[in-house]
């Protein structure tokens, strides 16, 4: 039986250089700053690479796209910056 496609939801930082070390950590230090100021912790800290190097932090795992669209909204409702994708194969 194949495994089912499991759905993404990030939460976007800011831009930063791919070759400076010391940028990405700041933005990456700035996002989840204010994500905890609304209180907003993921279980664990997945940061995924982005082509436009922006940050992106994975905030939930969802076994449907519908179930990643609900949380997706309610953070947007929350003013968090989101984007929800189908997770890659590893």
């Amino acid at each position: 039986m194949p495994e089912r496609p499991r759905w993404w939801v990030l939460a976007l930082g800011g831009p930063y250089d791919p070759d400076d070390f010391d940028q990405r950590e700041a933005v990456r230090v700035r996002l989840r700053q204010e994500l905890l100021l609304q209180a907003i912790v993921p279980d664990e800290y997945v940061w995924v690479w982005d082509e436009e190097n922006r940050a992106q932090l994975v905030l939930r795992v969802c076994p449907t796209r519908a179930a990643a669209e609900s949380y997706a909204a309610y953070l947007t409702g929350r003013g968090v910056e989101v984007r929800v994708c189908r997770m890659q194969r590893e």
